[in-house]
């Protein structure tokens, strides 16, 4: 599950372009979950946000939703994206 801290978002809009299930957008200039049943919990959009405005609850990277093994998602975590 995602939460989004909207006073802290400022709609750089990175979370949406990173997101491995395309989960997040951009609406109106701030973040939201487009299609939250998509979500893998992986953790990418939290650890790349530089505003700290997102939080993901558990980051047990769901594979049933994605049949990517755990080792994938555990990598996944640690990608940095460039702005």
């Amino acid at each position: 599950m995602i939460f989004i801290d909207k006073d802290r978002c400022l709609g750089c809009g990175i979370c949406g372009l990173i997101c491995p299930q395309l989960t997040l957008s951009l609406h109106e200039g701030m973040c939201y979950q487009l299609y939250p049943g998509r979500c893998i919990e992986c953790g990418i959009c939290e650890n790349n946000c530089e505003f700290e405005a997102i939080m993901v609850l558990f980051h047990g990277c769901d594979v049933s939703k994605t049949g990517t093994d755990h080792l994938f998602c555990l990598q996944l975590r640690n990608i940095i994206f460039p702005c």
